[in-house]
């Protein structure tokens, strides 16, 4: 792990390097020279792929993306040499690009994302062109993980207990996932108590957890904003879950630590088959039993049969997808597709996001972050990999809250904040005109008035949504995207905890911490808000309706439990099929509060510690048949 990390961030200083300013003089040779160490830094990443002619006829386990669940199934399963696994990905290789943490707002394209739109909505996103959000799902060695803003948030304690005792997820309590919460981390926090990181922590998993290794002068004010607001400076993932902190992520050197660095790069077995540009069509049964997956390849249609089990994890989309066109999801939708139906589930159904408000714009007497003197950190982060740049997703600190009022007063004494607050060290500029969220109309009336000033933008995330969403085949053609739905703001609940929550958050821009910094709130008038009073609840209202965006935490497609609408059981597998089952944040029955990232993770590493179980028996069938086949070679 050492060594590739040391030359990953070679090439990082490399490719930052090649889009910098250099003499002109040398500036054309430099460049070459450079593009060409990067060149030859991918074509050896690419070595560690299999191609066409090296996949093999049948694996014992296949598993169907490389993404955050994916990767840590795929790492758990090939640790017993005598399994072979195929780990199959749709997109491409994790290019050094997006290890850089503060750019990771830059990191989602339509090279590395499925890039998925919703179908249009009618109680959010009504600013937006179409009424259409985008979902920046990745598409990449990685998934989300390579393109994501790295805050890693578990949730709240409750969040799982609820998965057990309401949705009937039996063993997936906050105690019983603690222990895989721990497994998957190697947690670097020293200012957190001794207590909270023997009681909470991980010291020998894979993902490193660190705070940012850069403050600005804004992260101090933010801080003691809140800490004058009579807030707790907590870990957030340790005893408590209501109050401050700078932000844990799962950055290590100054660079983005993926599930792919961390659970695939970090790692070389010959049992492990990884295939990129491998996008899985379907799964083939006979009967209840699934034999085959056929998927594309660089344009070449193959399969493999399936020895043992397949195990889905091509995220909260593309799982629910795959199941329906595999002849498993609701019977009467499959029939409009002319699909032969072998099981009759829930598939798609119960789709939960996060919904973000962006809209407080807080301007500040001078530039608190450095971003004006961009060029000076990038000369810093190319040298030792240290500063601004180091910053995750520019996101540095953040509060959980509640929106509570008189009737959720029972919700605050349970610590279980349903509003998270991230402090962003951006400000709207002429690039924001590119966001597939910002009309011309709001450009050019909201966001260009501004951009003489300095300051930042808090992001509002409501994380305790009610809405619920669905995702459904393409009845014209299944191969097709699917519709999808989220719903987003459909539930009146939800609406209102995001203005009660903006309204708690702009009390702290009224703190000493906060006027020190001449911090003020923009008083610009949103389109399509103009007939009511700026910052009135009705103004808030209407304007996150126009503007709350998808959070891309797309989670519930494929809800695990013992109930009717339940589509995978405890165990993962899926109700009615032999040896399928899906692990990925589809399976959350209900969504997490906070970002899903390490929820996903630990689902990987209890998913694939299950199937371990489930086939101890088979699995060491497996390995005395090559130890016997290897005896035999000898002779």
């Amino acid at each position: 792990m050492a060594i590739f990390t040391a030359r990953l961030a070679v090439v990082i200083v490399l490719f930052i390097a090649c889009n910098a300013s250099t003499e002109e003089a040398n500036q054309d040779a430099v460049q070459q020279n450079m593009q060409r160490q990067i060149q030859l830094y991918l074509e050896a990443l690419m070595k560690e792929y299999v191609t066409r002619d090296n996949i093999l006829p049948c694996y014992d386990f296949v598993v169907v993306g490389a993404g955050s669940a994916g990767s840590v199934v795929a790492n758990r399963l090939s640790q017993n040499a005598a399994v072979n696994v195929l780990l199959l990905e749709a997109g491409g290789i994790e290019t050094p690009d997006l290890a850089t943490p503060f750019f990771s707002f830059l990191a989602a394209n339509e090279n590395n994302t499925w890039m998925y739109a919703t179908v249009p909505q009618n109680k959010s996103c009504l600013s937006f062109p179409g009424h259409v959000a985008v979902m920046t799902l990745g598409k990449i060695m990685g998934g989300t993980s390579s393109i994501n803003s790295m805050n890693f948030v578990r949730g709240n304690r409750h969040d799982f207990d609820l998965w057990e005792t309401h949705y009937n997820a039996t063993g997936w309590n906050y105690s019983s996932v603690l222990e895989n919460f721990k497994a998957i981390e190697r947690f670097n926090i020293s200012e957190v108590s001794e207590y909270e990181r023997d009681m909470y922590h991980g010291t020998e998993g894979e993902t490193p957890i660190n705070y940012p290794g850069y403050n600005t002068s804004l992260s101090y004010a933010f801080l003691n904003a809140c800490q004058q607001s009579n807030y707790e400076y907590i870990d957030y993932n340790g005893a408590n879950h209501t109050g401050y902190s700078r932000v844990q992520s799962n950055t290590a050197g100054g660079v983005r630590m993926s599930a792919n660095t961390c659970f695939l790069r970090s790692v070389n077995r010959s049992n492990l088959h990884i295939s990129i540009n491998s996008t899985v069509t379907k799964i083939i049964f006979d009967g209840k039993q699934a034999t085959h997956v056929v998927f594309v390849k660089d344009g070449v249609e193959m399969n493999v049969s399936i020895g043992v089990e397949v195990v889905l994890s091509a995220g909260a989309i593309n799982s629910p997808k795959l199941l329906m066109v595999s002849g498993v999801g609701p019977k009467e939708d499959l029939n409009k597709s002319n699909i032969t139906s072998v099981a009759d589930l829930p598939v798609g159904v119960g789709l939960m996001d996060h919904a973000i408000f962006l809209g407080l714009v807080v301007t500040t007497d001078k530039d608190e972050v450095g971003i004006r003197n961009i060029n000076q950190s990038i000369e810093q982060y190319q040298f030792n990999r240290t500063g601004l740049l180091t910053i995750p997703g520019a996101f540095e600190a953040l509060l959980f809250t509640s929106s509570y009022n008189e009737t959720m007063e029972d919700e605050r004494k349970r610590d279980w904040a349903d509003i998270e607050v991230e402090l962003t060290d951006l400000f709207p500029g002429p690039d924001i005109a590119k966001s597939p969220y910002v009309s011309n109309e709001t450009f050019e009336q909201y966001y260009m008035p501004m951009f003489n000033n300095t300051g930042f933008m808090p992001a509002i995330a409501m994380v305790r949504p009610k809405s619920r969403g669905t995702v459904k085949l393409n009845p014209l053609d299944p191969s097709e995207p699917p519709l999808i739905d989220p719903q987003f703001l459909s539930e009146e609940e939800d609406v209102e905890r995001i203005v009660n929550g903006t309204l708690k958050v702009m009390k702290l821009f009224t703190t000493e911490a906060m006027q020190k910094i001449g911090a003020k709130i923009w008083n610009g008038s949103y389109p399509n808000c103009t007939n009511y009073t700026i910052w009135s609840r009705e103004y808030i209202r209407c304007f996150v309706q126009q503007a709350a965006f998808p959070g891309q935490h797309v989670c519930c497609t494929c809800p695990m439990g013992d109930r009717n609408d339940s589509v995978v059981n405890s165990r993962l597998k899926v109700r009615g099929l032999n040896n399928v089952r899906v692990i990925d944040a589809s399976v959350m029955p209900q969504i997490t509060s906070g970002n899903i990232n390490a929820a996903v993770l630990m689902i990987g590493d209890k998913g694939a510690k299950m199937i371990i179980e489930d086939h101890n028996s088979t699995i060491e069938a497996i390995q005395a048949k090559k130890q016997a086949d290897a005896v035999t070679n000898m002779i």
